[in-house]
């Protein structure tokens, strides 16, 4: 089995569990601490699709190699990979902002629960939240890059 084809069907399954956990296991705990787990989670099946397609593009030479680097991925998938197959442009955007979340969460000393909504506060006081109803949206949007990258390696090999 090809590399390409290991990382998109682990993706396929973690988003099927981010999935589950939207849609079944928030509801039922309502916790919304667990809506870090969820942004984690599909954060991270979003760049398996991404290395996926890229792999499948080293694979027939399409491209000179694979980069190592999160930054180095997400440049050439936007610039080269994204205009190729036409996915939508806003998978970066959701990329952007699953990834500033993350790295705000890992700098902020305070995070606390107020009225559904989590809220993580940065040493200067600078606050994001994030609901339920976001979390929802971000997977909601990344199911259309999900099904367009898995029709694109299906329809080739998987």
């Amino acid at each position: 089995m090809e590399m390409y084809e290991t990382l998109m069907k682990k993706a396929l399954n973690d988003f099927k569990t981010v999935d589950h956990m939207v849609y079944v296991t928030y509801p039922l705990v309502n916790d919304p601490k667990l809506m870090f787990g969820i942004v984690d989670k599909l954060f991270n099946t979003l760049i398996d699709v991404i290395t996926a397609v890229l792999n499948y593009d080293y694979l027939y030479k399409r491209i000179s190699h694979v980069p190592e680097s999160l930054n180095e991925k997400l440049e050439l998938f936007k610039k080269v990979i994204g205009k190729r197959y036409n996915f939508n442009g806003n998978i970066f955007l959701l990329l952007e902002e699953l990834n500033k979340f993350k790295e705000f969460r890992k700098r902020s000393p305070m995070e606390f629960v107020r009225r559904d909504n989590l809220v993580i506060c940065s040493s200067g006081f600078n606050t994001k939240s994030l609901n339920y109803k976001k979390v929802k949206e971000y997977v909601n949007k990344s199911k259309e890059f999900m099904n367009n990258a898995n029709m694109l390696l299906i329809k080739n090999g998987i």
